[in-house]
């Protein structure tokens, strides 16, 4: 089972960074102590949208059975994508690191192509794409 890299994580931070710091601005304002309603709605904010994203992230897995590739993605709070890949049916896996953190903290996407389709599953932010890109094709040798 892998996880999307918890660097994917980062964006998230800087978000709820942010509106901490927006909602600290009263402060500095002449009279600032009445502004404690709006630092105290800033961090529900910033403590709702790191919670949102943690739980989309923790119920983002991947697993390698010995038959099949199952992708489970949280993609919104409310909406699970399931998606999964018959072992024999993989014809080609094409790894994908794009920008800065993916090359230095080593994690990618995972492109899962079948016969007759583009790309039938990605695999998405996989910490050490190289090592499951090699465990599912080990897998899939073992099964032809």
């Amino acid at each position: 089972m892998r996880r999307q890299h918890p660097w994917v994580l980062a964006r998230t931070g800087l978000v709820v960074v942010a509106i901490i710091f927006v909602s600290l601005i009263p402060l500095l304002l002449p009279g600032g102590g009445k502004g404690l309603k709006l630092i105290a709605l800033g961090a529900s904010v910033a403590l709702v949208v790191a919670l949102v994203r943690l739980y989309m992230w923790w119920h983002t897995v991947y697993v390698v059975s010995n038959h099949r590739v199952i992708g489970v993605e949280q993609q919104k709070l409310l909406l699970r994508q399931v998606s999964e890949v018959p072992l024999e049916n993989i014809q080609n896996i094409t790894q994908v690191k794009k920008g800065f953190g993916p090359n230095v903290f080593d994690f990618g996407d995972l492109q899962i192509q079948t016969s007759g389709s583009k790309v039938a599953m990605e695999i998405s932010s996989v910490d050490n794409p190289l090592e499951t890109q090699q465990k599912i094709l080990d897998a899939a040798r073992k099964l032809k």
